[in-house]
Order: structure tokens, then sequence, then C-alpha cells
């Protein structure tokens, strides 16, 4: 009897056993891996995010071709206010800030980095910051504002900023910020609100570079 007994409870640990793994091998297991059609959205918004840079990329190299040479994407970063401030700071322009401070001071402003950028007129290179302006101060400044840091220009000699507004190749009126030579006269404006910029002679190739360059800056936002 008592044999038969253990073998009964022997055969019961057994079932109890066997139920455990097979609520084992049924049990759900959490994975931090991304499933086939998270990883393919990733990579689909990162693609989309690419393609509209390089369009953005091509309006900036078309407006600035007649004064830089082609800017690449890896030249390009999009920078918050503070990093403009910053950067700015640490620059001969930094005298330009209290005429920027409505801009600065303005949520909607967009700024990026342009690094090493190839100067046509001199071969030199340059930090190029692009201001995107918002809508609410179109009267006050162009769409956009170029910040120009070429820190061997003049280097050691007593030098102003000028603020000038030019045309691009593809009919934007620019602002530009950059130091001459104190005493110089700084350049007259071509454009303004009241007077916007005019064809000499159609720009040849793609009419992309007509389309907004304020809107190709905010493409690099962070």
């Amino acid at each position: 009897m008592k044999q038969l007994i253990f073998l009964s409870l022997l055969f019961l640990l057994a079932v109890i056993g066997s139920c455990e793994k097979a609520e084992d091998d049924f049990t759900p297991r959490s994975s931090s891996a991304q499933s086939p059609i998270e990883a393919t959205s990733i990579n689909s918004q990162s693609s989309t995010s690419t393609l509209a840079q390089e369009s953005a990329l091509q309006i900036i190299n078309f407006n600035y071709g007649d004064v830089f040479y082609t800017i690449n994407l890896d030249q390009v970063k999009g920078i918050s206010r503070e990093q403009f401030t910053q950067w700015l700071q640490g620059t001969r322009l930094a005298p330009a800030k209290k005429r920027l401070l409505p801009l600065l001071s303005h949520s909607a402003t967009k700024y990026i980095l342009l690094k090493n950028v190839k100067l046509r007129a001199t071969g030199k290179l340059a930090t190029v910051a692009l201001i995107g302006v918002p809508n609410a101060l179109s009267g006050h400044y162009a769409s956009v504002i170029t910040v120009i840091n070429q820190p061997y220009i003049l280097e050691g000699l007593p030098v102003k900023l000028c603020f000038v507004k030019k045309c691009s190749p593809y009919l934007q009126c620019i602002n530009w910020i950059a130091v001459a030579r104190e005493g110089s006269v700084c350049p007259s404006n071509q454009c303004d609100s009241n007077n916007p910029c005019t064809f000499d002679a159609a720009p040849p190739g793609t009419t992309i570079g007509f389309q907004s360059l304020k809107d190709a800056i905010a493409q690099f936002q962070p």
C-alpha cells in the first residue's frame, strides 16, 4: 500500500511539472527589439527627412552660388537661438546682436550654421549663419539674414559692421552682415520691402531656386 501511495505521489508531481512547463511555453515574452513595421516606419521617416534637406540645400546653393562654392549636407547644422547667440558672441560680429534683438526674441526665428564655406571671391573658408526671418518681422528685415564670419579679414585693424540687402541670383532679397574696415563705405542696398529684386536675365537651369529660402532653412531645425 505504501508503495502504491508513493508511486501516486510521483505521478502527481510529474503532472504538475508538465503543466508548469506548458504554461511557460505559452507565456508571451517581452522583447526590446523593434518589429519589422516599426523599423520600416523609422527608416521611411529618416529617408523623407533626408530628401527634404537635400531639396532645401539645393535652394540654398542656388541662391548663394554667386558667393559660395557648393555646400554639402555635412556642412549644414540646424542650431538653436542660444547656440547662435553663443557663436555670434565669439566673433567680431558680436555688436550685431543689438540689431538682431527682435529676431532673437521671436520664437519662430530659425537658424542654421554653415561650416567651412569656401568663398568664390577669395578662395578662403568662412563660417556662415543663416537666419530665417518670421513673417511678423518681414517689415524690418529681408526674409533671410546672412551673417558671415571671416576671422582672417582685416585682422588687427579697426573694423565696423555693414548691414546690406542684396538680391540673390533667384530674386530673393537677403540681408548680409559682415565686417568692413573702419572708415570705409558700406555697399548700398539692392532691395527692400518696397523694391523687390528683379531680373537682369533669367538664371539658367532649374526653378527650384525660386522656392522660399526661409522655408529651406527651417528644414534643418534641431
